[in-house]
This record gives structure tokens, sequence and C-alpha cells, in this order.
């Protein structure tokens, strides 16, 4: 399957900004103090004299803006949220040299007909993601998050020295990555949903149509479509395959270098697909969902995914006005600052999203999950005493998890010589 252009493409800047009222002419230094993305955004001038906002400026992840709002905010939350489920799903680093821009366009100033999203490519590695506003919901989140998706995959392929003409994004993959958050955090009941809508179908669409699958994720915004709930499958059996190795992130890299997907899935998992006839691996693939299906636990992060899951919970990007940079510290340390709305915000947020994954923490690092867990509460009851025993607990805890992991390592590593 010879890899082509699908979408995106690289399309001037002068023609975006014909297309779209809301494109942003200036920019002002966020005020001194200000926990960003958290608190106050980046105040900018729009169009027309709109006022709009940036979020996540300076980070080297997503950039968003959008004219102040409420949309604004909860598009930053779901970006947030992405970036932690995708820093191990789809290998990101820790931030990109220029973060992906991502502009929030109102409905009514929707160029692009019936798409919902547009992903451009610029020289130099520059993306910006395009994202139409729409009423508050289940389908607009999964909307917002497949145009993401497929913006982080393709910086990813810039990243891999893929030539722009030659970038292919399997829907599949986008769909998959944007249903993973879907499922993740305060929204785990509609995992229970794609396990009810995979368990319902008769038979999931075949592997090869899966993995195939061209030109129509721009319409997979409704719960329940089949072809997501295949997508999404295949993203949790593919990566339970690889667990202990690196064949997701091979399989990943091979896709986005525009191998075809059978060629990449050989070389990527080795004998474990190497050799095996088209009928097996689709009743390998059947098999494997059908389990997924049935399954009523979560499933248990590996101790890495544990350790970086928490570390990214607690961990919170200040602007420091005096610099005039951004740095990060741990919201866990915040004393001080408890009070400040950011802050507060930040420390709810997250709490509500560590009470819902604390049953898929590895046994490694549960007890660093409740012990970060009291160290908020700590801190918003205003205890300074419970929150500094607190606080021990959770660094002791965190590194007797890491201390395990590395024992646990070297075990396995000795093992197999």
């Amino acid at each position: 399957m010879k890899a082509t252009p699908k979408r995106g493409g690289r399309v001037g800047g002068a023609v975006w900004g014909l297309l779209f009222s809301a494109v942003l002419t200036a920019q002002e230094a966020p005020p001194a103090g200000a926990v960003h993305g958290d608190k106050a955004p980046i105040e900018t001038a729009g169009a027309a004299g709109s006022r709009a906002v940036l979020y996540g400026g300076g980070r080297g992840r997503f950039e968003i803006v959008a004219y102040e709002g409420e949309e604004g905010r909860r598009l930053a939350r779901l970006a947030e949220e992405a970036w932690v489920e995708w820093r191990d799903g789809l290998a990101l680093p820790e931030h990109w040299p220029a973060g992906i821009t991502v502009r929030l366009v109102p409905e009514g100033e929707w160029k692009l007909g019936e798409s919902f999203w547009r992903v451009v490519g610029e020289p130099g590695g520059v993306v910006t993601v395009w994202l139409k506003s729409g009423p508050a919901g289940v389908a607009r989140d999964r909307r917002w998050l497949l145009g993401l998706a497929e913006g982080v995959l393709y910086r990813q392929a810039v990243g891999l020295a893929v030539l722009p003409e030659r970038i292919w994004i399997p829907d599949w993959l986008v769909a998959g990555a944007a249903e993973a958050v879907m499922s993740s955090g305060e929204r785990v009941a509609l995992q229970d949903s794609w396990r009810q809508s995979a368990g319902q179908a008769e038979r999931m669409p075949a592997l090869i149509g899966v993995l195939t699958w061209q030109g129509g994720v721009q319409g997979a915004s409704e719960t329940g479509d089949l072809r997501t709930v295949a997508a999404y499958g295949v993203w949790q059996w593919l990566r339970a395959e690889s667990r202990g190795t690196r064949a997701w992130r091979l399989f990943l890299a091979g896709l986005l270098r525009g191998q075809p997907p059978r060629p990449a899935l050989n070389a990527a998992y080795g004998a474990r697909f190497t050799g095996m006839p088209g009928n097996e691996l689709e009743l390998a693939w059947q098999t494997a969902v059908a389990g997924l299906a049935r399954v009523q636990a979560l499933p248990v992060y590996s101790a890495v995914e544990s350790r970086v899951w928490l570390d990214g919970l607690n961990r919170l990007l200040v602007w420091d006005g005096r610099e005039s940079r951004e740095h990060a510290v741990r919201l866990s340390e915040c004393w001080a600052e408890r009070r400040d709305p950011a802050v507060v915000a930040a420390r709810v947020r997250r709490s509500a999203l560590l009470a819902a994954e604390l049953a898929r923490a590895h046994p490694f690092y549960r007890n660093a999950a409740g012990s970060l867990g009291r160290v908020w509460l700590a801190q918003g009851a205003g205890n300074e005493k419970e929150w500094q025993a607190a606080l021990g607990e959770w660094r002791e805890d965190r590194a007797l998890g890491e201390e395990l992991e590395r024992t646990s390592a070297a075990l396995l590593d000795e093992a197999g010589r």
C-alpha cells in the first residue's frame, strides 16, 4: 500500500488567515505569577477586537487559541488529559521544540463545510490543528480528540523525517487514540459502554479492514460506532501484546513511515505474528476482542505507566514573572499557594482523576497513589501538620515503588539470560 497524503498538507498561513476570522494577530506576555494553563491564560488580541486566550503557551505540547469562555477551558483540560494518555500510547516526548498550535473556531466562522477539524503541516515541523466548535457533549469531545490525535500523529511522522507528501495517518489509529482518552479518567463509564458495544456485535469488522480503514474518521463521533469500537479494540489488543517490549512503538513508527499494516505488524512483533496465515491472524483478533469485551475489571497499568501517570498528575507548570518563563513545580508541594484559585482547580480536577483511576495503579505504586491523594486532601483542608506527614509518606511510597520497579526489572533481565 503506497503511502499517500490524506489530509492537511502544506497550506500557506495567509490562505488560512482568509478562511478563519479567528486567527490571532498579536500576543502579550502572561501576567506575573499566573499558573499557566490552570489559571490566567495569556491574553491575546483577536480578529475585530474579539478577546481570545492562549492555553499552554511555551510548553512544547498543545498551544490552544480560543475565544474566552468555557469551550476554550474545556478544550485545554481535554488536551491535558490526552497528553497524559498519549505519552505512552503514542510514544510522545516530554515536549517538542515547538508545540502544536490548536485553533478553536466558532461554528459560525467555520469555512470547511461538513468537516470538524483540519490538520495543516508547515515547513520546519510546524503543525496546526483547526477545530470546529459545537454543542457541549460526548460527541464534541470525541471530535476534538480525533483532531488532536491526528495532529499529534502528523507531528510524530514529521519527527521520523517522513516527507510531508508521504505522511499517511491511519484512521483506525486516530480513532483508537481518541477513544483511549474518552475511556479514561472520570469517563470510565464509556469504557463499559465500549465493552457493551463490542460484546453485542455479532462479529467485529475484519482486522485487515480496520487497519486499512480510510476516509471516514471525520464521522466517527458517536458512542457505539462500530468502526470506532473496532479501532479501540485493536489499540488495546496490540498494546497488550507488546507488554514489556517496544513492539507497539515500532509498529507505530512503521505505519507513520508508510509501511503497509501487515509488514509493519510482522516487523514490530516478530515471531508473534510473522508467518501466521491471514485466517489465523483474524481468529486471533476476533478472539482477543471478545475477551476484552468480557473483562469487567479495568486493566492495570504497568509499573512504568503508573509512575508516569502519578508524576504527570503531580506536575504543574507555573509562570515566573521575574524570569519571564515557565517552570514545573510539584502540586504536592504547593503549600503556600494552596488557596490560589488555579492551584485549587488543578487539585480538585486531579484528585477526581486519581480517585477514578486508583484501582488501575500497579501494586508497586498503589500506596503512592493513596498517599498523594492524602497530600492533596490535607492541602485542601489547610492542615499543615497532616500535609507534612502525608508529603513524607508520598515521597517514601514513590521511592519504594521505583525501587521495586528497578529490582523487578533486574530480576527479569537475569532470568532472561
